[in-house]
């Protein structure tokens, strides 16, 4: 993270991706409208993560030419997981 950042926050950076969560002093997980990540294939990321032992479900509502799921993470959070559907 950028030098007049260190301290604040903690940011998670992969191959492809980079994840920036502000500190936050009295923390709530988020139950009505979990933050999304948009990914390549959300079919597959939603296998990969069940097989790692991460709660992974349908998400309840559908919406045209998206794939979403929902995730729930060890601290009592949501989150989306989506990707664009192939073009009819």
């Amino acid at each position: 993270k950028p030098d007049h950042l260190a301290g604040s926050g903690v940011w998670f950076r992969g191959e492809h991706v980079e994840v920036h969560c502000p500190p936050v002093e009295h923390f709530e997980p988020v139950h009505d409208d979990p933050p999304a990540f948009l990914v390549d294939d959300a079919e597959y990321a939603g296998r990969q993560l069940r097989e790692a032992g991460v709660r992974v479900q349908q998400a309840s509502k559908s919406w045209p030419g998206l794939t979403r799921f929902v995730l729930h993470d060890p601290f009592g959070s949501r989150l989306r997981l989506v990707s664009r559907t192939a073009e009819e």
